[in-house]
């Protein structure tokens, strides 16, 4: 869609939303697809992207509205009318397709239950995974690798002040992979490393694409993602594709795809203590590590894309 203006909703970015309304209206009038496929994020993108639904009921074109938020995302809206007027939007698609179960349970009994709700979790792209090996120069320290938006949400501010505190501080390297998430959030993540004297074992090399970006994740010994907020983190899914063992927190879908104790940790979000005695039992026992990184390379094989792609076809196959 045309344009896009990062910020707060303001009238730029409600003349923005209009025009891409309008895009997406015209659109659907001059090439009538068989189906429209909706992403819809939580908070308030939840918002704009309903009325993409509702003027793809308008124009009589299937529709499949696939959820990317958590039932608390709902709520954030501090109205139940209109958590469940949001809820009777999702209700004009012609299917639903959520990320977890959890969020299937909540929506069954608010919507007729006619109405058809596919699980799908998200997808990886194993081939893309499976060929790559570690560079000729990686391995000579154990590398932790965090992927994402640098801030708060991420809990990335907790990690550093673990990696600090913990014995791994000292002969590891923490990478931060990510772009900055606002308010100079990456500066001020550097400048935390800096006041806790670990600036030495962190390399901040904001966002990395592609190829570039899977070779740091096959150069790499442990994922950490130490969320407050999530739904079904595509990142996790790459890391367990790349073969490393995951620390992560306990919130939205992740308990689904990390299990704790057998190929990862999970900890409360923001308990740092925690936090750290994950990363030091895992930094120090080279075993623990290889074993979970190997199942969650076998794990990972049920988030195949091309499983993915096969489900949605179906799907679209019983719409149109």
């Amino acid at each position: 869609t045309p344009d896009y203006v990062p910020g707060r909703v303001g009238p730029q970015r409600l003349v923005v939303m209009g025009r891409q309304l309008r895009y997406f209206h015209q659109t659907l009038r001059r090439n009538r697809p068989d189906v429209a496929h909706i992403h819809l994020p939580g908070g308030t993108g939840l918002i704009k992207a309903s009325l993409f639904v509702a003027i793809s009921r308008w124009q009589k074109v299937p529709t499949v509205s696939h959820l990317h938020f958590w039932p608390s995302e709902l709520r954030l809206f501090g109205s139940r009318q209109v958590e469940r007027g949001m809820v009777r939007l999702l209700g004009w698609s012609d299917a639903i397709v959520t990320v977890s179960d959890e969020l299937a349970d909540y929506l069954r009994p608010l919507l007729p239950p006619q109405k058809h709700i596919l699980v799908m979790p998200n997808c990886v792209d194993l081939a893309a995974w499976l060929s790559l090996q570690k560079s000729p120069d990686a391995g000579k320290k154990i590398q932790l690798l965090f992927v994402g938006t640098v801030g708060r949400r991420k809990g990335v501010f907790e990690l550093v002040q673990a990696f600090a505190d913990a014995q791994a501080g000292r002969t590891a390297e923490l990478v931060v992979l990510g772009g900055d998430g606002g308010s100079g959030a990456l500066a001020r993540l550097e400048q935390l490393a800096e006041r806790l004297g670990v600036s030495g074992h962190c390399r901040f090399p904001g966002p990395v694409y592609g190829v570039e970006k899977r070779q740091v994740f096959a150069d790499s010994d442990l994922f950490l993602l130490p969320s407050y907020a999530e739904g079904q983190p595509v990142t996790i899914l790459e890391a367990m594709a790349a073969g490393l063992p995951i620390i992560s927190t306990r919130v939205g879908a992740i308990p689904d795809v990390v299990q704790d104790g057998r190929n990862g940790l999970l900890v409360e979000p923001g308990d740092v203590a925690a936090l750290t005695h994950a990363i030091d039992n895992l930094v120090e026992d080279a075993g623990q590590r290889r074993a979970m990184g190997q199942l969650s390379r076998q794990l990972a094989a049920q988030y195949d894309v091309k499983l993915y792609v096969k489900k949605l076809l179906d799907l679209y196959a019983q719409l149109s």
